[in-house]
């Protein structure tokens, strides 16, 4: 199996068009299931897990491997979509 895939067809008729184009290859790194530990990755403060979205976030991320800021994150963005724009 190959290591990478076409965005599209390789006759030339995909995303760019033409009969010049050529295909575009994407690498699949589904092997790499490393943490990032780059020395420049942002680390979030505790403070930011405080209330209810801390309290949803670290109940969330309790016994998995989930992030618990990605999951405050989350929590946030429902909690907006859920409360809406109306009074």
């Amino acid at each position: 199996m190959p290591s990478h895939q076409f965005l599209h067809s390789p006759t030339g008729h995909g995303l760019h068009g033409g009969a010049n184009a050529q295909p575009i290859f994407v690498d699949d790194h589904s092997e790499d299931d490393a943490p990032d530990t780059h020395r420049n990755a942002p680390k979030p403060d505790p403070v930011c897990l405080y209330g209810l979205v801390g309290d949803v976030a670290r109940a969330g991320s309790e016994g998995t491997e989930a992030n618990p800021y990605a999951i405050a994150a989350n929590f946030m963005a429902y909690l907006s979509c859920a409360i809406g724009r109306g009074p």
